[in-house]
């Protein structure tokens, strides 16, 4: 590439949130220029990928990313209006035993936190009891003090889809979109920005940063202060012919099933034209790992611990055969804020670069809130009236 490139605005990573701000900029007929280190959206090797991603209005991460979702369902069905087919509404059961739920992202109890974000939201959640459970769901083997609570228009995105229909969008050169390109350099220019790459340099007003998993490293203080890079494992185990998983069936779930936080795991009912198998996954907070040395391996011995620790004696019609598994990265805050909670979003200036927004720390729970938060950024860049507060998400606080 010759000489330096301008345009309006950089966004610096197409994962799930720089989509979502790259698609709300075209929209608008901004000019930008989108790079992304992966050679195609859509790519195994970040946070956006493995099929389907949990969609649901009732946050127990807090009320405030109540607004995110909802956006981010409309902008959803504007998407699908051109054919796509985007999300699906199998509704959620959350399940606990006693009604009491495991302590999560730094929420003692995210049963019931997500039971007072459920009122904030306007989402009732049924209730079922035992009884109930076995009658309308033989898919869980349920205790007679387990509890669920139905969010029924919740379900999964799909998220590549998501991202390919976003990006799908943008008109005009296909150069605007550089993947397979490395930020390498990030500089004040003026009153804008410069960018340097393994390829070129570029110019802009304005910058937005969403590199996921590479941000903390690449952004710096206060993004990396708290933050770190999680790998966590997805798991596809065999659906029993005829059984109540087959064909589809089910809802999507998260199970709290003990006290701790790793006792707690979610799923998905098989998708058509996808996996063969339920897909199950839990969380780890354990160790932590480098975006770039990541084993993105899974081996049979952690699908056969994940099927003793979680699925066995709780799904029923689902067999210890995987029928396949994949690595994604968490890019997690453990920082609590001031009420304890863990795993918020970091949202604000850079440190160095003001004329740089970043995003980052989405945590696992970012993706269905992504495309809400681009449609939140845009805005602020561009000083149309907000429609949630993005100051909740101060690096800062």
């Amino acid at each position: 590439m010759a000489g330096t490139r301008e345009t309006e605005v950089l966004v610096l990573g197409l994962g799930a949130v720089g989509a979502a701000v790259a698609y709300q900029l075209e929209r608008r007929g901004v000019a930008f220029i989108a790079i992304e280190r992966q050679p195609a959206a859509g790519h195994g090797f970040g946070s956006s990928h493995g099929e389907t991603r949990i969609t649901r209005e009732a946050v127990g991460e807090g009320p405030e990313y109540v607004p995110l979702v909802k956006r981010s369902h409309e902008i959803v069905a504007e998407l699908e209006a051109g054919g796509a087919r985007l999300r699906e509404e199998t509704g959620l059961i959350y399940l606990a035993s006693g009604a009491a739920g495991s302590a999560r992202h730094g929420v003692a109890d995210f049963m019931a936190a997500t039971l007072r974000a459920a009122e904030v939201a306007g989402v009732e959640l049924q209730r079922l009891d035992a009884p109930a459970l076995r009658r309308a769901y033989p898919q869980f083997i349920v205790g007679d003090d387990t509890v669920g609570y139905l969010e029924p228009r919740a379900g999964f995105l799909r998220p590549e889809r998501c991202l390919e229909a976003q990006l799908g969008a943008v008109a005009g050169p296909q150069d605007r979109l550089r993947f397979g390109e490395t930020v390498l350099g990030l500089a004040q220019a003026g009153a804008g920005v410069e960018v340097t790459t393994d390829v070129g340099v570029y110019r802009a007003a304005r910058a937005v940063m969403a590199m996921g998993a590479w941000t903390p490293a690449f952004a710096g203080p206060p993004f990396e202060d708290g933050v770190e890079v999680l790998r966590q494992t997805l798991h596809w185990f065999e659906a029993e012919p005829g059984g109540p998983w087959a064909d589809g069936a089910g809802p999507v779930f998260l199970w709290f099933h003990g006290p701790g936080e790793g006792d707690v795991f979610y799923g998905f009912p098989q998708v058509a034209g996808g996996r063969r198998g339920v897909k199950v996954a839990t969380e780890q907070y354990a160790q932590a790992t480098a975006p770039d040395h990541t084993d993105w391996t899974v081996g049979e011995a952690e699908s056969a611990a994940m099927f003793e620790a979680h699925v066995r004696g709780r799904l029923a019609g689902v067999s210890a055969r995987r029928t396949d598994a994949k690595a994604c990265l968490y890019t997690w805050n453990g920082r609590p804020d001031a009420e304890g909670r863990q795993g918020r979003f970091r949202i604000g200036p850079h440190g160095r670069v003001p004329g740089v927004t970043v995003i980052s720390a989405c945590s696992g729970h970012g993706f269905k809130h992504s495309l809400g938060l681009g449609d939140a950024v845009v805005r602020q860049l561009l000083g149309e009236p907000a429609f949630c507060d993005l100051a909740a998400f101060d690096p800062e606080r």
